[in-house]
This record gives structure tokens, C-alpha cells and sequence, in this order.
């Protein structure tokens, strides 16, 4: 299941599209396709226009999406796509619906997970006879990051040294093209721990691990505590700007998209792929915010919480 020929067509690198030093941003692209289509579907829900469109402009991001094999951006445009439906109609989603939702995404990433090969798609026969309990239990599967984590903080700094500020400086160098730079190793401090953690490369080759593991890997506990405090202030200054506009449906937008993307930044514990996403996936909402901005709306208090 390829829907879009990924591999034969050497899409986006993968393969890969050669565009020179500008490979990786045509990489990280793919993820305007996140905004654009919740502004879609929010003007759909709004309006009931344009249907068709956002419903051709889905079908062909989920294939790119399937084709590539990463589940993190389907979980990434459906979450928010189901809580803007909420919000739009000033409802919290019911516990069954909450319940159902979360059994499809396991299942989905269970099915994605056996069946994914990076960059060719789906093979559907070698999981023809697979249960529903299976593709749910390979779903959690995801929660094998745990012991990733838990393997590299009590690995450090006996089995593995402090990286100290590289996490920054790597996310500083990163939008740097590596044809410019050819010494340029944003990943390494990361592959480096997991090998030393696995007592071998290929081993811990694609281990991932959550964010606080390579906050750990930086001065060990305090480095936890600042950029936990450093995260909760972000959160914070999320809200607060979020919260006088929660009327407006372009602010709507933007925030349910930050809080979509942040699964990336919780179970990817790679501050550089994290900002790029970021970057890529919610920024040009707000750029397309101020851009248009008008007056805020003040939301009335009573409208604050959507009712059941």
C-alpha cells in the first residue's frame, strides 16, 4: 500500500529528490500540509465550503503521510482535526467518543507499525491474518521509549559523559545545510548514547526516547528541572496568548496545532527535529495571524469552558 510511489518515485530524499543543500527543507515541508488542511477542514466546519477541496487535500496528505510511514504525523493532523470539531461547536468530546478515538489510533499505529517500510509504503500481505488485539498491542508498542529513557539516564554519566549545551547547539546548527558545513553532525551526541546504552551502533540505531532523556544528557537532573521549568513557561505563555482569543478561529486553529505537535516534542527527545516541527507545523499559523490580525476578541467568561 504506496498510495503515492514513494520509493519508485524517489520522493523527498528518501530515495530521494536531490534538491542539493535544500533537501532537508523540502523534507520538513511536508508538515505545512498539518496547518493547511485544519484551516481547511475549519473553514468546512464553519462555513460548509469547501468540502470537496479539503476532502481531496486529505486523502492526498494521508497517502503522502502512509507512503513515508511516520505515524506521528497522522496522530499529529487527526487529534487536532477532532478537537476543532469540539471547539467549533462549543462541546467537550463525550468519554466514549475519547474511548473509541484512542482505540483507532492505537489500532491504526499498530497496523502502520507491522506493516511500514520508510519511504515504500504499506505491505498489506505479510499482516493479512492479523487481529485487532494484535495491531492494539503493537499500537503500545511506542511505550518501549520508557525503557529507552530509563536505559540512558541511568547509563549517564558513568557509561556515557554530559553533552552539556549540544542539544542547543545542534538545534542552532541545524537549519545550516550540510553541503555548506560537511563536519556538520546535529545527531550524533544522540547516537552516541543510545550505542553506549546498547553496547552497540546498530543496536541502538532508531532508538527514541523521550524528551527529559536528553535533558538528563545535558547536566544530569538540574538540566530536568530548568528545561522543565523552561517547558511549563512556554506552555504557560501559550495559553495566556491563546486564551483572550479563543473566539477566533484562526487562533483556534494555531493553538490546537501547537498542542498536537506536542507529541513530537514529548516522545522525540531530539531538540532539533522538535523546533523544525514546530517551525514547519504551527509557525506559519501564527505568522498568518498576525499578518491578518484585528483587535482581540475578548471571550466572555462564561464562554471560557465549552459545555457538555
Amino acid at each position: 500500500l504506496n498510495p503515492v510511489g514513494v520509493l519508485q518515485s524517489q520522493f523527498f530524499a528518501l530515495g530521494g529528490l536531490n534538491l542539493g543543500p535544500l533537501t532537508n527543507y523540502a523534507n520538513q515541508a511536508i508538515n505545512l500540509l498539518i496547518p493547511g488542511i485544519l484551516l481547511q477542514f475549519t473553514s468546512w466546519v464553519r462555513s460548509g465550503k469547501p468540502l470537496v477541496s479539503w476532502i481531496l487535500w486529505t486523502l492526498a496528505t494521508l497517502a503522502i503521510f502512509t507512503s513515508l510511514g511516520f505515524r506521528w504525523r497522522i496522530v499529529t493532523l487527526i487529534v487536532p482535526m477532532v478537537l476543532l470539531w469540539f471547539l467549533a461547536r462549543g462541546r467537550r468530546p463525550s468519554p466514549s467518543v475519547l474511548g473509541v478515538s484512542t482505540l483507532g489510533l492505537l489500532a491504526v499505529a499498530g497496523f502502520i507499525e507491522q506493516t511500514r517500510s520508510y519511504g515504500a509504503g504499506l505491505s498489506i500481505d505479510q499482516e493479512s491474518a492479523i487481529s485487532f488485539q494484535g495491531l492494539l498491542e503493537t499500537g503500545l508498542n511506542e511505550s518501549t521509549v520508557f525503557l529507552t529513557t530509563g536505559g540512558i539516564i541511568a547509563n549517564s554519566p558513568n557509561g556515557f559523559s554530559f553533552v552539556g549545551l549540544q542539544p542547543f547547539i545542534s538545534t542552532l546548527l541545524f537549519p545550516l545545510p550540510k553541503a555548506l558545513w560537511q563536519g556538520k553532525d546535529s545527531f550524533q551526541y544522540l547516537l552516541d548514547a543510545t550505542a553506549a546504552l546498547y553496547q552497540s551502533s546498530t543496536l541502538g540505531m532508531g532508538q527514541a526516547s523521550l524528551n527529559y532523556a536528553e535533558y538528563y544528557l545535558m547536566f544530569g537532573w538540574v538540566s530536568v528541572v530548568l528545561m522543565g521549568l523552561l517547558s511549563g513557561w512556554l506552555l504557560r505563555c501559550l495559553w495566556n496568548w491563546f486564551s483572550p482569543r479563543r473566539n477566533e478561529t484562526l487562533a483556534q486553529v494555531a493553538y490546537l496545532t501547537t498542542c498536537g505537535l506536542l507529541y513530537v516534542w514529548v516522545s522525540r527527545g531530539y531538540m532539533p527535529q522538535v523546533v523544525t516541527t514546530f517551525a514547519f507545523g504551527a509557525l506559519p499559523l501564527f505568522w498568518l495571524y498576525y499578518r491578518s490580525a484585528r483587535p482581540v476578541q475578548i471571550a466572555a467568561p462564561s464562554q471560557a469552558i465549552p459545555q457538555g
